[in-house]
Formats: C-alpha cells, sequence, structure tokens
C-alpha cells in the first residue's frame, strides 16, 4: 500500500513503542509502580494525597489539546502521537521486542489494562507516506 513510516501505539497507554522508550513511558510505569504496590510506606503516601498525584500523572497521557480521551478509545491520531515515525525495520525491531517483553514482564505497559482479558496485548499501528524528512 505504498507506507514507508510507522507508529506502533500502545492503547493501554496511548504511548508509542519505540526503542528507546519515550521519556512519558518512565513516568507512566513509575504512576502504575505506585498506584498498585502494596508497600506500606507507598500505600501511606497514596492516602495523604499521592493518589491524586499519581492519577493526574496517568491522565496527563491520556489528554491532547484539553481532550481527555478515556481508557478504553482509540484516542489521539497519526500526528498527534507521541514520538516519532518509525521506518519499516526500526517497526520490525521494535514489535519482535514488545512481544519478547511481556513474556519477561508480564505487567508491562504493553498489557491491556485489567478487565480485558481477551486481548492482554493491544496496540494500534498508524502508517503513512512520505519522505524522511517531514517525520
Amino acid at each position: 500500500m505504498g507506507f514507508n513510516y510507522f507508529k506502533y501505539i500502545s492503547q493501554a497507554h496511548f504511548l508509542p513503542l519505540k526503542l528507546p522508550p519515550v521519556i512519558e513511558t518512565g513516568r507512566v510505569q513509575r504512576a502504575e509502580w505506585l498506584r498498585q504496590s502494596r508497600n506500606p510506606l507507598i500505600r501511606v503516601f497514596r492516602k495523604l494525597g499521592g493518589r491524586h498525584w499519581i492519577e493526574r500523572e496517568l491522565i496527563r497521557i491520556r489528554t491532547s489539546d484539553g481532550w481527555l480521551f478515556p481508557e478504553g478509545s482509540s484516542g489521539p491520531f497519526g500526528d498527534e502521537l507521541l514520538g516519532r515515525w518509525l521506518s519499516y525495520d526500526e517497526l520490525g525491531k521494535t514489535l519482535a521486542e514488545s512481544l519478547r517483553l511481556p513474556q519477561e514482564r508480564p505487567r508491562s505497559l504493553l498489557s491491556a489494562p485489567e478487565g480485558i482479558l481477551s486481548n492482554p496485548f493491544w496496540v494500534d499501528l498508524h502508517a503513512r507516506r512520505g519522505s524522511g524528512d517531514s517525520c
């Protein structure tokens, strides 16, 4: 079909799956860990107001131009997505790594939110035609 640039987007958090990961990936991983940790100190942090900070961090990544994309929605599209466009070769390497990681770390950002048990690996592939100069 002539597509030569791609964005591989985790639908759980609308983050691009690329190597190396975008900075926002680390922020979301940290917030998810804080939200789910059973560590007593982290639980106290959440009870003392940390839960609001965690939720703001997770909502920030789901917001674009003042619009909040709820869980389960398709999210932003094309150039409105984070990350740069990947070449076909970069996409292949990213796909291989993203299929390997969930086996190593089942609770990674590649997993769909809980409740979507039928499809634990949930991504969208965005494609475009063009030259590398415009990507």
